[in-house]
């Protein structure tokens, strides 16, 4: 599991503020995001600039609100006092602890050991993004919830940032189904500064709310539902490795792919209350109205979860999936640490974990597996040739080397291909 999957490249050194640490920040709870602790320090010393406490919680200046959790191992340090606390803070005060749950055990591990040294443009890549523009992954606002607020401001004096909220893919609270409002947006700036987001806690009071939100129907209750366990651990299910195996028995008990895509386009379109058309707009869903599709074809990268939320919610509906309550995966963020799960060490498992790395969907795996050429494999997995390309030529080749030896590819294989370029 130690071992990097790819060459890193020295991240570029820049000159950090060296205030004194926090220490311990006992008010931050799993679930709450990590923009929080900049506005709890804020509120807590008086005097604090805005400036003053980005650099008391993350160590160094930044305008950003980090929701993917760069730097988290440092962040950890600072809030926690204590060494070790960068998985903690990544897995379950970012975005990151949503998203990576979406990868299989051993890429997920690997993804968040790697963490620091990727940098903010590899942890992008391997969700399946180009780019973080664009809002895929995080909301442009921040959104919050009046009985999240209400219930935070009861409980223990103040409200938080809750990291679910902030997922686009959710217009409604999955804790109370109440409609999200977006409450916080940075000033605007000129294109090539940074946003300035101005810590403070939420209030719950709407800036502006989403524009005719999806009703609170049969299918949307449950999905929603899915997202709670999702974050608690308790759906190891929309796993990369395991999504492959759910999909193909799901189309098993029906007949095929063509008869599972029609049942699930009936049911979620009568579940939700809306067309497939307009659900994508909605959840922000890539693939549009054809992502019912581009799930059942496994072209699905770690960004997509909400995609595989939907389409699960409604083979559970039909009784196509009946979950295991004896199948509870541990969750990440249990004493910020990883799930002890024996390392699956098999060139094949390497394989799919690269592929995760990288960013690619998990379609190909299979068809890397299965020997195609190098034209297949792009057309088959989804993907351009020169991004196929451009990973064929990251794989180490031992790696290569010992695919070759543990089953038989063709002269015109990728992989015979590759070794002779090589």
């Amino acid at each position: 599991m130690g071992t990097c999957l790819f060459r890193v490249a020295p991240a570029m050194t820049r000159k950090r503020a060296r205030p004194s640490p926090i220490g311990f920040l006992p008010l931050l709870r799993p679930g709450d995001l990590l923009f929080t602790a900049m506005a709890l320090q804020r509120q807590i010393v008086g005097g604090t600039t805005v400036d003053e406490a980005i650099v008391d919680v993350r160590g160094y200046m930044s305008r950003q609100r980090n929701s993917m959790g760069r730097n988290s191992s440092l962040a950890g340090l600072r809030i926690f006092g204590r060494q070790g606390q960068g998985t903690r803070v990544l897995l379950e005060h970012t975005l990151a602890g949503v998203y990576v749950r979406a990868m299989s055990e051993t890429a997920a591990a690997a993804w968040v050991q790697q963490s620091e040294a990727l940098g903010g443009r590899r942890m992008c890549k391997a969700l399946g993004l180009r780019t973080w523009r664009g809002n895929h992954v995080c909301s442009a606002y921040l959104r919050s919830c009046r009985a999240c607020v209400d219930a935070d401001t009861s409980a223990r004096g103040f409200a938080a940032w809750r990291v679910l909220h902030q997922v686009p893919a959710l217009e409604r609270c999955p804790f109370h189904g109440t409609v999200l409002v977006q409450e916080l947006a940075p000033p605007f700036r000129q294109r090539k500064d940074p946003p300035l987001w101005h810590p403070r806690l939420p209030t719950g009071n709407a800036s502006s709310e989403a524009h005719a939100p999806l009703p609170l129907t049969e299918g949307h209750a449950e999905y929603l539902k899915l997202w709670l366990e999702l974050v608690n651990g308790e759906l190891p299910a929309v796993r990369a490795d395991q999504w492959r195996v759910v999909v193909g028995a799901c189309a098993d008990k029906v007949g095929g792919m063509s008869g599972l895509q029609l049942l699930l386009n009936h049911q979620i379109e009568s579940s939700w209350g809306v067309s497939l058309d307009a659900l994508a707009e909605h959840l922000s869903l890539a693939g549009g109205p054809s992502f019912i599709a581009e799930e059942l074809l496994l072209r699905t990268t770690p960004k997509d979860i909400a995609r595989r939320l939907v389409v699960y919610s409604s083979a559970m509906q039909l009784g196509l999936v009946v979950p295991d309550e004896g199948q509870i995966e541990i969750p990440l963020a249990v004493g910020a640490q990883l799930p002890s799960v024996p390392p699956d060490t098999t060139p094949e498992s390497a394989l799919r974990a690269a592929i995760a790395m990288y960013g690619l969907p998990v379609a190909v795996g299979d068809v890397l597996l299965a020997g195609w050429n190098n034209r297949a494999t792009a057309r088959k997995g989804g993907v351009s040739r020169i991004t196929m390309r451009g990973f064929r030529r990251h794989l180490p080749t031992q790696l290569l080397q010992d695919l070759q030896n543990c089953k038989h590819f063709r002269e015109d294989s990728w992989l015979a291909c590759e070794l002779r370029r090589r």
